[in-house]
């Protein structure tokens, strides 16, 4: 917003109210005429004195009139960045004819369950070519009660694991937003897509590791620091509980002896979903572990380490020992 200047005292001032007997503009403490030795209605205007009068309204009643709809049409930014700080919202901020720019938001006018399929779609793409090249691998394929349909079905198993994650930490954040009244939804972003495609050709020329984030959920108005702690806060939270969810299913399967191809397939999901939350807890840039330090530390201390912990076990301890795990159930 581009200030302006008072034509009475020259300061810079982002609201300034016109004068209707001399036609200048004027800062709201000299919007009065005898404040601005007002000479182009000199006698002709009413004394402030009638404020407050019913029978006859005077300037200065006119005048906040004016006041106020000027106060509401200057004081609302018409450009919002990533989930911006604002004092008065549209009716519907996400319609570009509100006069709302959100920046780095692809497709702005599709609906939300159209952005929301686009990015399931690319999603469950790279999570398939990450399933394929972990379950092509020679020291999967060649255990015991793992066999060819298996290698084939899993990646769409592990996929939809995997995007089922990125999803529901998405609406987590959509959620609570709605909770506190803010608008938000998922929307499409141009980086983002941008990053996405790459890694998708990137990966189908070279084998380089796919990355992915087409999207993400635009809250506005996210201005309290509580609130949006605890909007964050629910993503990486979201994908904690389906990690602790999928580990003792994981670890039940084998103990049962469903078979030890499903230990691992649970093993997995566990796994890119503590990933996920772990990547989004690191407090850099617009990643959720930025405004949840913010919010409380003690929060992000704790989420952080229950989620780096499991990194380790899932990973470290028993994806690198899959031999010991197989000989320990018995299989």
């Amino acid at each position: 917003m581009v200030s302006k200047t008072c034509a009475f005292c020259g300061e810079n001032s982002y609201m300034l109210f016109p004068c209707k007997y001399c036609n200048n503009s004027f800062c709201a403490s000299h919007r009065l005429p005898e404040k601005h030795e007002c000479a182009g209605g000199a006698g002709s205007f009413p004394s402030s004195t009638s404020v407050g009068s019913t029978e006859n309204p005077s300037y200065v009643d006119q005048d906040l009139q004016v006041a106020q709809g000027l106060a509401r049409q200057q004081e609302q930014p018409r450009e919002y960045v990533w989930e911006p700080k604002i004092t008065e919202l549209p009716d519907n901020p996400f319609n570009p004819s509100s006069g709302v720019v959100l920046r780095g938001v692809f497709w702005a006018k599709g609906k939300e369950v159209f952005h929301i399929l686009i990015a399931f779609v690319l999603m469950f793409l790279i999570g398939m070519f990450i399933s394929n090249s972990i379950f092509s691998q020679s020291s999967l394929s060649g255990l015991p009660g793992f066999d060819a349909t298996e290698q084939m079905l899993f990646p769409y198993f592990l996929a939809s694991m995997s995007t089922a994650g990125f999803l529901i930490h998405e609406f987590s954040h959509r959620q609570v937003g709605r909770k506190y009244k803010l608008p938000a939804k998922f929307r499409l972003l141009t980086f983002g897509l941008l990053l996405t495609v790459i890694g998708i050709v990137g990966y189908l020329a070279v084998g380089m590791p796919p990355f992915a984030l087409p999207g993400a959920v635009v809250v506005i108005g996210l201005e309290n620091k509580d609130q949006a702690g605890k909007c964050k806060a629910a993503g990486p939270i979201s994908n904690l509980i389906i990690s602790l969810v999928l580990l003792p299913i994981a670890f039940i399967t084998a103990i049962f002896h469903v078979g030890f191809e499903y230990f691992i397939l649970f093993l997995l999901g566990a796994y890119m979903n503590t990933f996920l939350g772990f990547f989004n807890m690191l407090p850099i840039g617009l990643l959720d572990g930025h405004a949840i330090f913010d919010y409380k530390k003690w929060l992000w201390i704790t989420l952080f380490s229950i989620l780096l912990g499991l990194l380790i076990f899932e990973m470290g301890f028993v994806m690198y020992n899959l031999t010991f795990w197989y000989s320990a159930f018995n299989y």
